[in-house]
């Protein structure tokens, strides 16, 4: 599993002695989305293509409604939030909270630029 390294935003560094600290160890676990999809206008298609290199479970609900897991890492997190945004209305982004709070807060800062 490779990962890619953002130098610009280290903030320190350490010689590493062969034990993961908690700390650590928490970032290198994957992280996960939950969101109900609304299969209008070929949303599902384009979610799976959108989202085709990270682990996701689909589950139909119904004939146009869809429950999506996707599995991240930590630093795609933005990322992972650009891209629910672009699909609107479509996603309902159900878990978790803190994922949940960071739509709102986005949403937020975008109304509130006059967006």
């Amino acid at each position: 599993m490779g990962n890619t390294i953002n130098l610009g935003r280290m903030i320190s560094c350490e010689k590493y002695n062969g034990t993961l600290s908690l700390e650590k160890d928490n970032l290198l676990r994957p992280r996960k989305v939950i969101f109900e999809l609304v299969d209008k206008r070929n949303a599902l298609e384009r979610v799976l293509l959108h989202f085709a290199h990270f682990e996701k479970h689909v589950k139909k609900l119904d004939d146009l409604h869809y429950l999506i897991t996707i599995f991240y890492d930590k630093e795609d997190e933005t990322e992972m939030l650009i891209r629910i945004l672009s699909f609107g209305p479509m996603i309902k982004v159900t878990a978790p909270k803190h994922f949940v709070g960071l739509i709102k807060k986005r949403l937020i800062e975008q109304k509130s630029c006059g967006l």
